[in-house]
């Protein structure tokens, strides 16, 4: 070999050796090596001159000259690195992601203009594998806006910089790798990522067992200094001739490791385990598939075993991202293969491909007003505030049951009433105001107003049919035959004009009255004339005394009917019995904190409903009322499950906004259920109101949803939600952004205090219960008119016929006067008081049993009147049987307390689960049930009630529907049912034409 040559290769190969060795230092260094040019290192030899012959002498010299510049030049020193807090990236990437090697290319090489180190991390612990990228607080920030530029689909989170490796007194390992051969020679540079190189990584990754913690590290960082321009003069000479014998391969190889921008590299393996020889078994396989994966016919990765830097230094390293010892020089592709995101291939259950999108909360949603959460986007945490003018465009709430949809409404209320704002809550389970109660200032607590009809002793007065503006009464009116016609299973034209005119007569009523007084108003004509005596309206007037008397009983019936289901449960039948009770309007002008509480256990859903809808009309009637007023608070009106409390002036509201200064909080499961019961008010909602507020949502709620959003765009954005999660927007559809609300709030009051607010709101709103049923029971008495000479016949011994189906829907304690009462002819002998006595106990007894029997039947209940017993030697009163349960009553009229124990004896052995005695006269019912502790064993006692007539109606109306089946229960027959859906609003007259059928076949 020329010398000139020979020289020119050993200096290549001692500057190639000084960078592949990789120079170590007892402190923190940068990254990228000592830059030395080779121009310092070149000889440069003079021209050939033919004519001139060298001496020896000056071979020697030049021999000599080419020693000094060989080794005169010294290696420079690392620069030190300044220490930096960090910045760590979490990336989720969809599980459908497509990493294109162009693509990471790319983003590595806008990231190497950086002159700071940047980290890129898979961790993997027994549970989860993440993958994150560390850096500088400034790079971070070109890091973060990069990965969104070429990976819109993943999801940016800020996590915790702290250290990787447990700290406990595990066994820790940390290696590094280095390049086998020389620099020039390149590692593997992946062409694509359809088989991921990382996958047999991450698959030792998802076996790890407990106490197991593997971090995989590259540090990169983009060259200051022109390496790949001083690698070619390296290995060429003065003519761009290669120095090495085999050239034409080596040119080749080289031009494919510059032909991308040059990064100092370091690649390291931490392992962190309880025993030694898991550690050494998890170091030789993830050892191995890193030297697998970087392999090619010209150079590897391979373990670098260096005494000199201590494990201490490379744990310290390692969580601080830093390094004693200077990095590789590897190309952008062959840094891809170490450095890029999981792609679809990679499959694993530990590693998080569960998007949960974030975006920054719009700005003006400031630290001002109502807090509704907080906002995380990329690390970056800020409250989310609305104002008053945002709260009056009414916000609306939508989420699965338990996903934090009244925590947050908690939260609200208790800002609320801190504020010493007004506020109305309608609650249809009981808990979210209980929940409310317990967070009422100590300074607030007499402002407090609790509405419970499960108030067996206190009733609050309320006054439905109760308005003093027209544009109550308009408001009044459109909304009580809305929820009636909602609720009823049918409801034509004619009901629609006897409610109609029924609401509008009692509204123009110079004394008014109550949902009682207008049931008697339907059905007692000596009644419905004095009434009319405080109308002045003339329309009215002779509606009711021409027009009504020509129509027929049915169009009052599904009217009255609904009536007595709604005024059956004592609880309900005191609160709406007081013509004067709270006043709305009050409340509002007050800032009063009015807890609505609707028990459905104990008056019955549609009862619930039915008294929510109710008190929905008189809020939105109060709040209209002061339109044109001039000192108007803010009020909030906070209704749960709003799709069961639709009424038309809602959706007026809704689409009125800012007039009134009430605003809606409304919250739903499921806007579907929304739609099915009043698809207007579901339409105005999403139309009007300004703040939608989503949790964790179904599927067809998802896509709906994700219709109406910018960023969270997708129906997996709504469907992934944890508890407490949501997606909200505020007036457009560009303003959505994420919200984490708050956790639920701790209690202020003790149970002492809430006791005081309860006695004080029953005392001062309510009345006691028996003030009002002595009131009622003389408003409701009936006087039977005195038998006279001229009726004194001969009796009938026939007794008198069952009541049919259409006397059965009017309750007899109001028939209607039309007619004197036609007393049957009584014999001379039997007329006298003991005869009419029992014959009146007679009727009474046979009223009572189809009273029970239909209120039965509309429980679901199979009931038959004088059932007889199994033996055929007695019978049952009423007897009462469902899928659930077999109940006997016994109504004791015209026999006495021995003949009681028989009757009661006789249902026990007929195998009845409960046997309820009913005495007429509720003075016995203590006799009763102390006779029968006498004689019945404690067993037989746990099977047996004492009960007076009302306590058994509002027994039965507690009574759940059973739930639904592919079979319906029809006057307690069961029938099974196939037809094709039938046309919209033609299902419920099927089932009517249907329950007509069953019925006319039994009377036949």
């Amino acid at each position: 070999m020329n010398p000139f040559v020979r020289r020119r290769v050993e200096m290549y190969q001692k500057w190639e050796r000084q960078l592949r060795e990789r120079i170590h230092c007892s402190f923190p260094i940068d990254l990228e090596p000592p830059f030395q040019t080779f121009d310092a290192l070149t000889y440069h030899k003079p021209a050939a001159d033919d004519g001139r012959t060298s001496s020896i002498f000056q071979l020697l010299s030049l021999s000599k000259h080419e020693s000094q510049q060989t080794f005169s030049t010294p290696v420079p020193l690392p620069k030190q690195s300044t220490k930096k807090s960090v910045v760590t990236v979490g990336i989720t990437a969809p599980v459908d992601l497509k990493v294109k090697p162009v693509d990471g290319i790319e983003f590595l090489q806008v990231l190497g203009h950086s002159s700071e180190t940047i980290a890129f991390e898979i961790i993997g612990r027994p549970a989860t594998i993440e993958v994150q990228f560390t850096a500088s607080a400034q790079s971070a920030e070109i890091l973060k806006t990069q990965l969104h530029a070429f990976y819109p689909s993943c999801i940016l989170s800020i996590k915790d910089s702290s250290n990787l490796l447990p700290l406990e007194s595990h066994i820790r390992t940390v290696t590094d790798f280095a390049q086998r051969f020389d620099i020039y020679r390149p590692i593997r540079m992946p062409e694509s990522f359809d088989l991921d190189p990382m996958v047999s990584l991450y698959s030792i990754l998802e076996h790890l067992q407990e106490d197991e913690t593997v971090v995989f590290q590259v540090l990169f960082q983009g060259t200051q200094h022109s390496w790949a321009k001083t690698l070619l003069k390296a290995i060429t000479n003065e003519v761009g001739d290669i120095i090495f014998q085999d050239g034409t391969d080596i040119i080749k190889t080289v031009r494919e490791k510059v032909s991308t921008s040059f990064f100092a590299v370091a690649v390291r393996l931490a392992i962190c385990t309880s025993s030694a020889k898991r550690s050494r078994q998890l170091h030789e396989q993830i050892s191995a598939i890193i030297n697998s994966m970087s392999t090619t016919s010209h150079n590897h990765l391979f373990v670098k075993d260096d005494p000199a830097y201590l494990l201490d230094e490379r744990i310290d390293d390692v969580n601080s991202r830093s390094t004693h010892k200077v990095g590789m020089l590897l190309n952008t592709k062959e840094l891809l293969t170490f450095c890029h995101l999981p792609s679809s291939g990679i499959i694993s259950e530990k590693l998080n491909r569960k998007l949960f999108k974030t975006k920054a909360a719009p700005a003006h949603l400031g630290n001002q007003g109502l807090a509704l959460g907080i906002n995380e986007h990329l690390g970056l945490k800020t409250t989310v505030c609305v104002n008053d003018h945002i709260r009056n465009q009414h916000m609306f709430l939508q989420g699965a049951s338990g996903v934090g949809k009244s925590s947050l409404m908690c939260h609200m209320a208790a800002q609320d009433m801190e504020m010493g704002r007004g506020l109305i809550l309608l609650d249809p389970h009981g808990t979210l105001a209980d929940d409310i109660l317990s967070l009422v200032p100590e300074k607030r607590m007499k402002d407090v107003v609790v509405f419970d009809p499960s108030d067996s002793d206190y009733a609050i007065g309320f006054n439905v049919l109760m308005a003093t503006s027209e544009a109550e009464k308009q408001v009044l009116a459109s909304d009580l035959v809305a929820t009636f016609k909602r609720l009823s299973t049918s409801f034509g034209d004619q009901m629609y004009g006897v409610l109609a005119n029924s609401v509008q007569t009692f509204l123009e009523s110079k004394n008014g009255g109550t949902l009682i007084d207008l049931r008697r108003f339907l059905v007692d004509k000596q009644f419905r004339e004095k009434f009319l005596q405080s109308v002045d309206d003339p329309s009215l007037t002779y509606y009711w005394r021409i027009e009504y008397p020509l129509m027929k009983t049915i169009s009052t019936g599904p009217i009255l009917t609904r009536l007595d289901h709604f005024l059956r449960p004592r609880l309900i039948r005191n609160m709406v019995a007081q013509k004067a009770g709270l006043s709305f309007s009050d409340v509002l002008a007050t800032n009063k904190i009015v807890l609505v509480k609707l028990p459905v256990g104990l008056v019955g859903n549609e009862n619930a409903t039915m008294l929510g809808t109710f008190i929905v009309t008189k809020v939105l009637q109060a709040a209209m009322a002061r339109q044109g007023s001039a000192d108007r608070n803010n009020c909030t009106f906070y209704i749960d499950e709003v799709q069961n409390f639709a009424t038309p002036s809602l959706v007026s509201l809704l689409q009125s906004v800012r007039k009134y200064y009430l605003s809606l909080t409304l919250a739903t499961q499921s806007l579907q259920s929304l739609e099915r019961i009043d698809a207007s008010l579901a339409d105005a909602i999403i139309a009007n109101a300004a703040t939608k507020i989503y949790f964790r949502l179904g599927d067809n709620d998802a896509k709906k949803a994700s219709t109406g959003f910018s960023h969270f765009n997708s129906p997996e954005d709504f469907l992934n939600l944890k508890r407490g999660e949501a997606i909200a927007r505020i007036e457009q559809a560009t303003q959505d952004f994420n919200l984490r609300t708050f956790a639920p709030p701790k209690a202020l009051l003790n149970t002492d205090q809430i006791q005081l607010i309860l006695d004080f709101s029953r005392k001062k709103y309510g009345i006691p219960r028996q003030t009002i049923e002595e009131q009622l029971r003389k408003d409701l008495e009936i006087t039977m008119p005195s038998i006279t000479k001229k009726q004194e016949k001969k009796p009938s011994k026939e007794i008198s016929p069952s009541p049919t189906e259409q006397e059965l829907a009017k309750p007899i304690s109001f028939q209607p006067n039309e007619t004197p009462i036609q007393s049957e002819s009584l014999h001379a002998s039997e007329t006298t008081d003991a005869a009419l006595l029992k014959r009146k106990e007679e009727s009474q007894h046979r009223y009572l049993q189809n009273r029970i029997k239909r209120l039965a039947q509309e429980k679901g209940y199979k009931a038959i009147i004088e059932a007889p017993t199994p033996d055929g030697q007695g019978r049952v009163d009423v007897s009462l049987e469902n899928e659930i349960e077999k109940i006997a009553i016994e109504i004791s009229s015209t026999t006495n307390i021995e003949w009681e124990l028989h009757n009661i004896q006789k249902c026990l052995q007929a195998g009845y689960n409960l046997v309820i005695s009913t005495p007429s006269n509720p003075k016995l019912i203590s006799s009763f049930e102390q006779r029968f502790r006498e004689h019945f064993s404690e067993i037989d006692l746990k099977k047996i009630k004492v009960l007076s007539t009302e306590a058994v109606f509002d027994f039965l109306a507690t009574k759940d529907y059973p739930p639904p089946l592919k079979s319906k229960k029809i006057k307690g027959y069961t029938v099974q049912v196939e037809f094709d859906a039938p046309p919209e609003g033609k299902a419920k007259e099927i089932q009517e034409t249907l329950a007509k059928t069953i019925l006319n076949s039994r009377k036949k």
